[in-house]
């Protein structure tokens, strides 16, 4: 029998563990072998066809306009310890988990649909390994998300079916385009 101390840190491991790990995503595909493993868990740069993206999008890679000193956004940590952020996506106001551990920005299938993205169960190809276990997504490029005036276009991104996330996460995908992303005095600035 665990006593409690395990318990509790067991739980307290798992919590924290699961902002961090849960969409910590590697995208598998359908059969490997262990030549294109390397290539099946690089972040797709092709939006996938069945996938009905907003118009406009041109689908190429990650296009990244030269950073700007004079745009910064300032988010400040809610009462839940998280950092969420006013984005623009597709033209679409949306309030979205900042994770960093999150290799991709991943959309909740109500927020797809919100921002012009229409999928079918066919569009869930891949395999995101999570805290909780693989999990079906449907790989997308997002043509653009601004937070506070920092735009990206074409974000390598993911949707999940609905009921696994409550939120949808700002991840790497978008983090990582960015000159700077620090916190200081609870307060989260992307530049």
């Amino acid at each position: 029998m665990l006593g409690s101390g395990m318990i509790k840190r067991s739980f307290l491991v798992a919590f924290i563990g699961f902002s961090a790990l849960i969409w910590s995503v590697q995208l598998l595909a359908p059969s490997q072998s262990d030549g294109a493993k390397d290539e099946a868990q690089r972040i797709p740069q092709t939006r996938i066809e069945t996938a009905h993206v907003a118009p406009g999008s041109s689908g190429d890679r990650p296009s990244t306009p030269a950073p700007s000193p004079m745009v910064m956004a300032e988010l400040h940590r809610d009462a839940d310890s998280h950092f969420r952020a006013a984005a623009t996506v597709n033209g679409r106001p949306l309030i979205m988990l900042v994770d960093s551990g999150a290799s991709l920005v991943v959309l909740t299938e109500a927020d797809a649909r919100a921002v012009g993205m229409y999928l079918s169960p066919a569009d869930f190809t891949s395999t995101a390994q999570t805290a909780g276990g693989p999990v079906k997504i449907a790989p997308v490029v997002i043509d653009r998300i601004s937070v506070n005036g920092i735009e990206r276009r074409n974000v390598a991104g993911a949707v999940v079916p609905a009921g696994l996330l409550n939120q949808s996460l700002l991840g790497q995908s978008f983090l990582g385009q960015l000159s700077e992303v620090t916190i200081r005095d609870n307060v989260m600035r992307l530049r």
